[in-house]
């Protein structure tokens, strides 16, 4: 640690998973190599006032005197989170007793609450022999956790309900303009004996076979989406789980807003139906 009076600077050597499990930024540039290369956080920089891009030379007493060392990275991170990174052989060289500390993920533990994920975690530490006095939990993680509150599941159902509806009102035009169209073929199915609920079967059949070739290439478009959006937060159960509820809402939305145009269908008339034969 670097005493800066009012504050402190912490000298700390990670590396690409420390990033990812702390679940930092990404960080712009790239982790030192060498020894006389550092990255830092944009926290740091902002407290001291300092404009620095990579590439550019920074004074720092991290040995006892001021050095120069090239700024490789910055971790594009705030809140007071004052820290230089360096390799693991600077910290040996320059720290007589370097602190270790290992960060885990427990994979598969998405469905756990928070009490419940940080017992887990306990049992582990009792399994590998760690005090727990020695184990702390990232609170940024928990914090996401936190984001599954009832104002962030309201502002999800919102946008649920504006897409379902904007899709109900496309699917509507489309079987209600589809219906139109074969009102012609409807005709002389009334004409050869058919009854108006037939026609009306005929038009429910229809529309069901066309959802059910096409709501799966749908589902199977989005989750490919989702996945090159963001690869390391695909998960195959809620993918699936996912789907199934997407696939039942989309089916039931097209079985309601083909009703108005399956009655449109019933109400043709053998009489309509010569009249249209004969135009």
């Amino acid at each position: 640690m670097i005493d800066y009076g009012e504050y402190k600077v912490a000298v700390r050597s990670m590396d690409e998973n420390l990033i990812q499990l702390a679940k930092y930024p990404a960080i712009n540039g790239r982790l030192p190599e060498t020894e006389n290369e550092v990255a830092i956080t944009q926290a740091f920089l902002d407290r001291k006032g300092m404009s620095i891009e990579i590439g550019d030379t920074i004074q720092l007493g991290l040995t006892g005197g001021g050095q120069n060392y090239t700024v490789c990275g910055i971790l594009p991170v705030t809140n007071s989170n004052y820290a230089i990174y360096v390799t693991p052989a600077f910290v040996k060289k320059a720290a007589e007793n370097p602190l270790h500390i290992a960060y885990i993920h427990a994979k598969g533990t998405d469905a756990l609450s928070e009490e419940g994920l940080k017992n887990y975690i306990r049992s582990l530490a009792g399994e590998w022999g760690v005090e727990l006095r020695d184990v702390e939990f990232s609170d940024y993680y928990f914090s996401l956790i936190l984001q599954r509150s009832f104002e962030y599941m309201a502002i999800i159902a919102f946008v649920i309900v504006i897409v379902t509806l904007a899709c109900a009102l496309v699917i509507y035009s489309l079987f209600f303009v589809s219906t139109i169209r074969k009102t012609n073929e409807y005709g002389k199915l009334r004409m050869i004996g058919a009854t108006g609920r037939q026609v009306r079967r005929i038009v429910i059949k229809e529309e069901r076979r066309l959802a059910v070739n096409t709501i799966p290439i749908g589902l199977i478009a989005g989750m490919a989406a989702g996945y090159i959006l963001v690869p390391d937060g695909w998960n195959i159960a809620s993918v699936l789980t996912v789907g199934v509820f997407v696939a039942a809402l989309m089916y039931l939305c097209v079985m309601l807003t083909i009703r108005r145009p399956a009655k449109l269908a019933l109400k043709v008339t053998p009489i309509e139906a010569v009249c249209v034969a004969l135009c």
